[in-house]
């Protein structure tokens, strides 16, 4: 599942970048979609798995990697120190919060007592 969560994020921030962006419902972006939501599903019917870090990596990639087609592609900085933010277009424009994903997210947290409980090392730090 989480291979499908990463490989996700990963066609879904190519895609944004193309220009003109290409469609949210590709085939691979699909698929690795019903894998990751499959995977969450499963583990959530085992307690002791149900909010772990896996499943919270997962769902936090469905909940910040939305996407509209309608946005229009920005100019990204590409010399010298602004290198490092070549990435900020695509999250400050061309992808979204999904709500639902997001309130899940949330309710996972609270479940699981909240960020001093998340041991996957970057992970509380990329969710506050």
């Amino acid at each position: 599942m989480l291979f499908h969560a990463l490989l996700y994020a990963q066609i879904v921030r190519i895609d944004a970048t193309k220009n003109p962006p290409k469609s949210p419902d590709s085939p691979e972006a699909s698929i690795c979609y019903a894998e990751i939501v499959r995977g969450i599903n499963k583990r959530f019917d085992d307690v002791s798995t149900r909010c772990d870090d896996e499943n919270i990596l997962a769902v936090l990639t469905l909940a910040f990697h939305g996407r509209t087609v309608d946005a229009a592609p920005t100019k990204t900085p590409s010399q010298g120190p602004m290198n490092a933010m070549q990435g900020l277009d695509i999250y400050a424009g061309r992808l979204e919060v999904v709500t639902m994903h997001a309130i899940g997210l949330g309710r996972m947290l609270a479940m699981r007592g909240g960020l001093g409980e998340i041991e996957f090392t970057g992970l509380a730090a990329m969710l506050s």
